[in-house]
């Protein structure tokens, strides 16, 4: 099932038989050790310490036991009075999310025929409005995605079950931007991020893409470094829930929880330097898709230099994670008395 790739496959990358994923593990080995963890960056208070470790670990720890009370008390024994209940209960229903079928996947390749939908999307591309960013694709061109969509399915089954909900399918389209090609030059990093939402994730070209055209950038290895739940779901908590993304935002919660999914702005320099020896593009004839955890695969879209780039966009959504949400979700989205 997993190599129907149509006539010019691409091969089939997995984290199992990626021999250089598990190295960046080595060395962001540990996420509760600030110099070795992905999550804990000093970079913009390299004079202030972490306080709560202890605590988080704790905390870590009744979550993997299913120890809700135990999960409370760690957490709001740090600071008390910080966290109110609201917070806490958005913060659970997060890390329940999180908890659900986490595996390393790592990401997978392949080309379906697309040749009947690039020129239909293209023609839309030219509208006056730059692109069809997240438009829904018609369903007369879906059939097309056959073969990517039951890789998508195949690979949700097997990290989360058979039970998926519902596949988007959706495009995106990306013009050339000399300003945030700029940015990246001085910022290598920038725009790097974990996704907040889906389970499985692909991205299909409907073109040819090479350097020029901005393609899908990942690090590597980076679904091989142990995080900490915790602290993945505070940072969700804060950057989603609470549109708080910039260092300044943030400095009314401890130091271990100073960072959102946005990743990038906040990764210590020596930390940085090590997830760029790790980083890849995804180029790739027409047709070609990538599938990949998001929550869990550092990555991000790349800035068109010279082109262009148009894509389909795919990720599922599975039963359990709806459970959950009707599970807790309520108390969680009634939001909320602030920090």
């Amino acid at each position: 099932m997993l190599d129907e790739f149509g006539p010019r496959k691409l091969p089939l990358v997995t984290s199992a038989v990626s021999a250089s994923a598990p190295a960046l593990a080595e060395v962001l080995s540990d996420p509760f050790d600030p110099d070795r963890s992905l999550q804990l960056n000093r970079r913009h208070w390299p004079m202030e310490p972490f306080r709560w470790l202890s605590e988080v670990r704790a905390a870590e720890q009744a979550l993997q036991t299913d120890d809700q009370q135990g999960f409370r008390q760690a957490l709001s024994a740090i600071s008390p009075g910080l966290f109110g209940s609201s917070f806490l209960d958005a913060v659970l229903w997060r890390a329940r999310r999180l908890s659900v079928g986490r595996q390393a996947l790592g990401y997978a390749t392949g080309w379906v025929d697309v040749a009947q939908v690039g020129p239909h999307l293209q023609f839309k591309a030219r509208s006056p409005i730059e692109g069809i960013q997240g438009a829904p694709l018609p369903r007369q061109f879906r059939d097309a995605f056959s073969p990517m969509l039951r890789t998508v399915a195949s690979l949700h089954a097997i990290h989360f079950g058979p039970d998926i909900r519902t596949i988007h399918l959706s495009t995106r389209y990306a013009g050339t931007d000399a300003e945030a090609a700029l940015l990246r030059e001085h910022e290598p990093l920038l725009d790097y991020h974990f996704d907040g939402y889906g389970d499985i994730n692909a991205v299909c070209y409907l073109h040819d893409v090479t350097p020029g055209d901005g393609p899908f950038e990942f690090v590597e290895g980076s679904h091989f470094v142990p995080q900490s739940i915790v602290i993945k779901s505070i940072h969700e908590h804060l950057f989603f829930d609470r549109n708080l993304s910039r260092p300044v935002d943030l400095e009314c919660v401890p130091l271990e929880f100073r960072g959102t999914p946005r990743i990038s702005n906040f990764i210590d320099p020596e930390k940085t330097r090590e997830l760029l020896r790790y980083q890849r593009m995804f180029q790739a004839p027409k047709g070609g898709y990538i599938v990949f955890d998001g929550r869990y695969l550092l990555h991000r879209g790349g800035v068109p230099m010279n082109g262009s780039r148009l894509a389909a966009f795919a990720h599922t959504v599975s039963q359990i994670r709806g459970r959950i949400d009707r599970w807790i979700a309520p108390s969680a989205i009634q939001s909320v008395g602030w920090l």
